[in-house]
C-alpha cells in the first residue's frame, strides 16, 4: 500500500516450496515459481497466490482471522487486497487519507496512459479495484474513481468478489 500510495504499481506472486537464501542470494524452485506468476500471470498491479498456495489457505480458513485480505478476481486468480491494511492501526482519518493517496496514483495513471494498451489496462484494473474495495469495505462512495474513466470502462468494471 505504501509502495503504491508513493506512486509505484507492483505486481507480484506468492508460491511455496524449496528455497534457500544465504546473506544476499535467493535461489530454489518457489522463488522461480514466484518470479513466472508475476511475469506471465499477474499482468495487473496485484500479488497472487500460486494454485497450492490457493489451495493451502483454502484448507486453513476457519482458522485464520483476516477476512478479506484475500480477493478473487474476474480471471479466477486470489490476489492480496492490499487496500485492507489502511484501517489496520485504526488511527483517524486514516482510511480516507490512504484512499485519496491510492486514488490519485490511479488517477494520475488514468490521465497519463489515456490510449488502449498494457499501461491504460494496468491502471483500469486498479481503479476498478480502488472502487470494489472502497464501496465494499469501507462504504465510502465518494472515493470512487469515476471521471478518468471512459464510459465503457464505467459501465463494464472488472469484478471482484472475497475469498469464499
Amino acid at each position: 500500500m505504501n509502495v503504491t500510495a508513493r506512486g509505484t504499481v507492483l505486481r507480484g506472486g506468492v508460491e511455496r516450496g524449496p528455497l534457500y537464501i544465504d546473506g544476499g542470494s535467493a535461489t530454489g524452485s518457489a522463488l522461480v515459481d514466484a518470479a513466472t506468476l508475476e511475469h506471465e500471470i499477474a499482468v495487473y498491479p496485484r500479488i497472487i497466490l500460486s494454485q497450492s498456495c490457493t489451495e493451502m489457505v483454502m484448507g486453513l480458513r476457519e482458522d485464520w482471522g483476516w477476512d478479506g485480505i484475500l480477493l478473487v478476481d474476474a480471471d479466477g486468480l486470489v490476489f492480496v487486497n492490499y487496500l485492507k491494511v489502511i484501517d489496520a492501526d485504526e488511527m483517524p482519518g486514516e482510511v480516507e487519507d490512504g484512499l485519496k493517496a491510492h486514488r490519485a496514483v490511479v488517477e494520475t495513471g488514468l490521465d497519463k496512459f489515456v490510449k488502449p494498451g498494457r499501461e491504460r489496462e494496468k491502471y483500469r484494473w486498479a481503479a476498478h479495484y480502488h472502487n470494489y474495495v472502497a464501496v465494499e469495505f469501507f462504504q465510502r462512495d465518494d472515493q470512487v474513481i469515476t471521471e478518468k474513466l471512459t464510459a465503457l470502462e464505467s459501465e463494464f468494471p472488472r469484478q471482484f468478489r472475497r475469498l469464499p
